[in-house]
């Protein structure tokens, strides 16, 4: 992640916000009073929006080449998920410096590339430093992998020296570092340490309580 930082996410970020505030973007409520939480936040005095960490992740997805259909493509985020990442890692405090947000729910219609979207997110934060515990949680094992297996065939692709694409799993041993997919079980969620966890449909999660327990992990 040691690459340039500009200030291309920024932009991007700032005029998507303002497109919904002044109407020009479609926007149900909960958006909007996103977007007026956003630049309310951007004037307190206890927070402040590190853009340098925004344009990492967005440099980082933009190594990412992306499979199937756009396979050696780019993957470039779009507006919608730079100000999204914003909204989930930006946001510091100023007094210790640690992140805001501890826990978000992001509802995307189908086809917008969430799946994409997600492996990517997964990845950065598999590939940020030592012992990163990345879980894609959902009611079946086969359902968490799908993100699981976009994130493999993306890292598989970037062939990054050093790290292991097995088949339901991405691990970099050197760096004691995996990404993994489970089901919403109370034992099989035992014992995680996780660094991120990525929830899939989570509204038909089975057990209820399975988001108190996450929430604590994380």
């Amino acid at each position: 992640c040691a690459l340039p930082i500009s200030t291309e996410a920024k932009t991007h970020a700032l005029a998507y916000n303002a497109s919904i505030l002044e109407g020009r973007r479609p926007a149900g409520k909960w958006i909007y009073a996103a977007a007026r939480r956003f630049a309310r936040d951007l004037e307190r005095d206890d927070l402040a929006m590190d853009w340098e960490e925004v344009e990492r992740i967005a440099q980082f997805c933009r190594s990412l080449p992306l499979v199937e259909d756009y396979a050696g493509v780019p993957f470039e985020l779009m507006p919608w998920q730079l100000w999204t990442v914003a909204q989930l890692f930006g946001w510091k405090w100023k007094d210790d410096g640690t992140r805001r947000t501890k826990l978000a729910i992001l509802q995307v219609a189908r086809g917008n590339g969430k799946t994409t979207f997600a492996a990517a997110i997964g990845l950065y934060d598999f590939a940020s430093g030592p012992g990163r515990r990345v879980h894609v949680i959902a009611n079946k094992e086969d359902q968490a992998l799908l993100c699981v297996d976009k994130a493999r065939e993306m890292y598989r692709a970037k062939a990054v020296d050093g790290v292991k694409i097995l088949h339901n799993r991405i691990e970099d041993q050197s760096n004691d570092c995996v990404m993994s997919a489970l089901k919403t079980s109370a034992t099989s969620l035992d014992g995680l340490t996780p660094s991120l966890w990525i929830g899939d449909e989570v509204a038909e999660f089975n057990d209820r309580e399975i988001l108190a327990k996450l929430d604590a992990l994380g």
